[in-house]
């Protein structure tokens, strides 16, 4: 027979063992994640960072050795939220940084115990200037460049420009820096922050070749979002070439688009289009249809924006993308005149080649006496518009 005082013994030295166990290496809860309900948890501590730099753009995947990662609710780099992490054990875990401007900065991990410390240099992550490559989709040039291959490229492979052209690159942060090749065949570069014309024009002539230089630099105080514009004129540049290697972002770069006018030749126009002039306008026209007839517009990118005049004489377009007409009639009918309104966008597509049709339906808002109209003012891509058929 068990004696009373045996079981009270027993049942003590089963408590202590189950407190024991909670404490160090906050194993209660044996699987990551659960937040440890009712368990002591230590403060997260950080002993190494693989690889302890990435660039400004983020994105970069960083494991993170340490003890008590298990029960992780959140991972900062430099004060911003991870994009994404995922803890392994309780020694390991895997971050995804986010986008952040260049400098070192403290990489955290916060439990329900707290934050761990940011003492030391273990916890440091270094942002470097964020390299995109002149084929990023996020880059819109107005016209086609040639592109080149060299292994003495950045990314193997150049873009250049030998006749009226330009490229639009648009960012969020603090420096930009252009990179590209210097060689004989080479002039000046016009270059355009912000639409403002800067008073020098880098030149990229040299005697003998020079790979992955930086050749424009700009810097600001604050971050902020700035268009740069790199063009060919024959006035700048001459009877010579320009190219684009890379550029080198302090932030992030993000979706540049070019604005071509409805006057564009690249457009086909079908049916009896009429052209009026107002300041109103995008470029100071736009062009109008009051019967059956369309436009087509082909381009190589990721996106297009319809530009167009909101009126009390306008109907809806008919709008066909890739073969696809699109579910949605896009209404022109306002009760005053708007100018310069976007009607249409279709973004995210492949970076590829794509057309745009826009047509008049016939259909209108009762609020429309008589026929109606549709007009086209401009088109924004995210890419190159080309030639049409």
């Amino acid at each position: 027979m068990v004696s009373a005082a045996a079981v009270i013994v027993g049942l003590a030295l089963w408590l202590t063992a189950g407190t024991a166990a909670a404490h160090p290496g906050n194993t209660c809860n044996p699987a990551p994640g659960h937040g440890y309900a009712g368990c002591h948890v230590d403060i997260a501590t950080i002993t190494a960072l693989a690889p302890k730099s990435g660039p400004t753009s983020g994105g970069t995947s960083v494991t993170i050795t340490g003890t008590s990662l298990n029960a992780t609710q959140g991972v900062k780099f430099g004060g911003v939220a991870a994009k994404s992490f995922v803890v392994n054990s309780d020694t390991s875990l895997t971050a995804v940084s986010p986008a952040h401007l260049s400098g070192t900065v403290d990489v955290t991990i916060t439990n329900k115990a707290g934050t761990s410390a940011t003492a030391g240099t273990l916890n440091d992550y270094k942002y470097t200037l964020a390299r995109y490559q002149e084929t990023s989709s996020l880059l819109s040039y107005t016209v086609p460049w040639t592109s080149q291959s060299s292994l003495s490229y950045s990314g193997g492979t150049q873009r250049y420009r030998s006749s009226a052209g330009s490229v639009n690159i648009k960012f969020s942060g603090v420096a930009i820096k252009v990179i590209a090749t210097k060689g004989p065949i080479y002039g000046k570069v016009k270059v355009t922050v912000d639409g403002v014309v800067q008073p020098t024009n880098p030149d990229l002539f040299n005697a003998t070749y020079l790979y992955k230089q930086p050749v424009f630099t700009m810097a600001w105080a604050t971050s902020a979002v700035h268009i740069v514009k790199l063009e060919y004129t024959l006035a700048v540049t001459g009877a010579a070439a320009i190219n684009l290697d890379a550029v080198d972002i302090d932030g992030v770069l993000v979706q540049a688009s070019t604005r071509y006018e409805e006057t564009s030749s690249l457009l086909a126009y079908s049916g009896p289009w009429t052209s009026e002039s107002l300041a109103g306008f995008s470029g100071g026209k736009q062009r109008y249809l009051a019967s059956a007839g369309s436009v087509t517009a082909k381009f190589t990118g990721t996106g297009i924006k319809v530009i167009a005049t909101r009126g009390p004489i306008y109907g809806k377009l008919k709008v066909t993308v890739d073969g696809t007409v699109q579910p949605t009639n896009p209404d022109l009918y306002n009760s005053t005149f708007l100018y310069k309104q976007v009607v249409f966008t279709k973004t995210g597509l492949s970076n590829g080649t794509h057309t745009l049709k826009l047509e008049y339906s016939g259909l209108k808002d009762p609020a429309v006496s008589g026929a109606a109209v549709i007009d086209l003012d401009a088109l924004d891509v995210n890419g190159t518009l080309i030639q049409a058929p």
